[in-house]
């Protein structure tokens, strides 16, 4: 800090005429500024290494479009990065239409029925009979926000007969009407 401004009060002394003693030496010297650079290393012998660490990157063509090669420049190309060449993509077709699972398996209460609704296993069951009652009706009401016109014991029906068209043409190996009547999901069942 006191190095600093000493320098400074020489430079402003040189740089005023009437200085008084130092006033010849303005007048013959010529001051020049000169600023070192200081971010450089001291000792260079890391050069070399610095340098070598660097490794150069073979950057891909941009400007070249692999339409306009040939499947032999295509094969060449990739030999020289290692790659191996791409497979074919063959996509299958498939159709979602139903789920792949049944959401609540139907259990049947254990026993014959004739336990008295009094008992601690009686009671159980009931009150399993009335949570499978609401799960039912409200599985009901469901459907019914997406089809108004559905109606319990014509499902019933209608399933009945899909039901008893699908083991008739399982029986006779019909596998092209089958599809008319199964889902895509019950199919693959269906026929294996």
């Amino acid at each position: 800090m006191a190095l600093r401004c000493a320098n400074n009060l020489g430079l402003r002394l040189l740089q005023y005429p009437s200085a008084g003693l130092l006033a010849p030496l303005a007048n013959s010297s010529s001051i020049q500024i000169v600023r070192h650079r200081r971010t450089k290393h001291w000792n260079p012998k890391w050069k070399l290494f610095r340098r070598l660490k660097v490794m150069k990157v073979d950057l891909p063509k941009f400007n070249e479009k692999p339409e306009d090669l040939s499947e032999e420049q295509i094969r060449t190309r990739l030999k020289e990065q290692g790659l191996l060449p791409p497979r074919p993509w063959v996509e299958r077709q498939f159709f979602i239409h139903s789920t792949g699972g049944v959401f609540e398996p139907y259990v049947p209460p254990e026993g014959d029925g004739k336990i008295s609704p009094i008992s601690k296993q009686g009671a159980m069951q009931n009150i399993q009979f009335l949570q499978k009652k609401s799960r039912t009706m409200m599985a009901i009401r469901k459907l019914r926000q997406y089809d108004e016109d559905f109606d319990t014991p014509d499902f019933c029906k209608e399933a009945t007969k899909i039901y008893i068209k699908m083991h008739e043409m399982m029986a006779a190996n019909d596998k092209d009407d089958i599809i008319k009547v199964v889902t895509e999901r019950a199919y693959p069942e269906v026929m294996n």
